[in-house]
């Protein structure tokens, strides 16, 4: 979901790289009130962001992303079964 990602902009991650921080690139932004839905390409994939204020990146930005742990599930492309949640 959009809302699970957010940018990784805490003081600590400007010396100390995130685990499961990744790379994007703005394609297109459209703001929403308090909010701003974004799609990003990241290693030539479409994600759907969804980033509270004061964030309000513009198309060619780069931002470091993490996704918000406690939704985050994995599944066994074979078995479709939950291997972590």
């Amino acid at each position: 979901r959009p809302e699970n990602l957010r940018i990784e902009d805490h003081p600590v991650t400007k010396t100390k790289p995130v685990a499961g921080a990744f790379d994007a690139r703005v394609i297109v932004t459209e703001m929403l009130g308090a909010s701003t839905s974004a799609v990003v390409d990241v290693a030539g994939h479409e994600l759907h962001v969804s980033l509270p204020e004061p964030h309000r990146p513009s198309p060619g930005d780069n931002l470091r992303l993490v996704f918000a742990s406690k939704h985050f599930w994995l599944f066994d492309a074979q078995t479709e079964q939950i291997v972590s949640e």
